[in-house]
């Protein structure tokens, strides 16, 4: 006894590959949970269909995600992983739409620091920014193997090259709960950095003083 298949769709061209194996192989292209980025024309092909079926959802660039996977901060940092050079940290704005989401448009340009060599470079859909600048130690978190700016200095950088998303990105952070009491030391941790004067008068945060030792008092003399 011969299995029962399901005929295809009224109007399908049955010269080409059978409806029910296109359908199973189209499968393979869906990811869960789990960021994907296609890198083959067949891969783009099939991933653009599954997009307009609705079978999938953009998250940054050429990288999606199985459609109703909730995107957080996690699931954004991993498909920025995907597009950006290990070793190297991604500040402004980019981070920022790691950390918050929709509250900054998505990144079509990733600055990235720490680079081996600076340039423009065209990956995976989206435009690197590489920067041979040094790494900003000492604000630099770890998040699903993402190395990107903390939330004090990732408002630092928004103030400094991006202030338009500023008052969104500064409540939104300060909104979810995310520490921006360092913001003082952030700013003193980017000396030297463009457009810092302005980001303070932004941000309403003023120049800290250091001050100096004082010279001991000198001995009194007999």
């Amino acid at each position: 006894m011969n299995p029962t298949t399901t005929p295809p769709p009224a109007g399908v061209d049955q010269s080409a590959e059978p409806w029910l194996t296109a359908v199973l192989a189209r499968g393979r292209h869906v990811p869960t949970d789990v960021p994907s980025r296609p890198l083959t024309a067949a891969d783009r092909a099939a991933v653009g269909r599954d997009l307009r079926d609705g079978l999938l959802q953009p998250l940054v660039g050429e990288v999606v995600v199985g459609a109703g996977t909730v995107v957080d901060a996690g699931l954004r940092a991993r498909a920025l992983a995907l597009l950006v050079p290990s070793g190297t940290v991604v500040v402004g704005a980019a981070a920022a739409w790691v950390h918050l989401g929709a509250v900054v448009p998505v990144p079509t340009t990733v600055v990235c620091v720490g680079a081996r060599a600076s340039g423009r470079v065209l990956t995976g859909g989206v435009v690197l920014e590489l920067s041979r600048g040094r790494r900003p130690e000492g604000d630099v978190v770890v998040l699903r193997g993402l190395e990107l700016t903390g939330p004090a200095r990732t408002v630092v950088d928004v103030a400094r090259n991006s202030p338009a998303h500023l008052p969104r990105v500064a409540a939104a952070l300060e909104a979810a709960g995310l520490d921006l009491g360092d913001l003082p030391a952030a700013l003193d941790r980017a000396a030297g950095q463009a457009n810092l004067r302005a980001a303070r008068g932004r941000l309403a945060v003023p120049v800290r003083r250091r001050d100096r030792p004082r010279p001991a008092p000198s001995a009194a003399r007999p």
